[in-house]
């Protein structure tokens, strides 16, 4: 991987990072405040209980910070199967990794309206570096 590639990726991760940090600050912000005891071990709890935490879980969650932290992980995925570093050219695959680039351009067509612009246009960025570093990937 070239000095640019590591610097290509580590620009689109940070911007994705950042985006989805700016959408979860407040739903971590809110777990923090849970007092210690209503934490409970899940390997003490029933099915049913699990279950329960479980939906209580999703019906606090905002759609439009789900769908950010799965943008996220479309990028890890996608420049892992585009297998540019010595710990991923085994995973190459840039099928895979088109299909990966590919999902995220489409997802966050959907989400960007539902964002701030800075966030938008973070996420925008993210993108364009992992076509430009695709295009990079083929040609070696």
């Amino acid at each position: 991987m070239s000095a640019d590639d590591t610097k290509d990726r580590g620009a689109a991760e940070e911007a994705a990072e950042e985006a989805a940090e700016a959408k979860i600050e407040t739903a971590e912000t809110s777990e923090e405040k849970a007092p210690p005891e209503a934490k409970v071990n899940p390997d003490q709890m029933t099915e049913e209980d699990l279950r329960a935490e479980f939906e209580k879980h999703f019906r606090e969650q905002k759609v439009d910070e789900m769908l950010v932290q799965f943008l996220l992980t479309l990028t890890n995925l996608a420049y892992i199967k585009m297998g540019l570093t010595d710990e991923t050219k085994d995973a190459k695959d840039l099928a895979q990794a088109s299909l990966a680039i590919d999902a995220y351009k489409t997802l966050l067509e959907t989400v960007k309206k539902h964002l701030p612009e800075q966030d938008a246009q973070a996420l925008a960025g993210a993108l364009s570096s992992m076509q430009m570093t695709f295009v990079k990937a083929g040609s070696e």
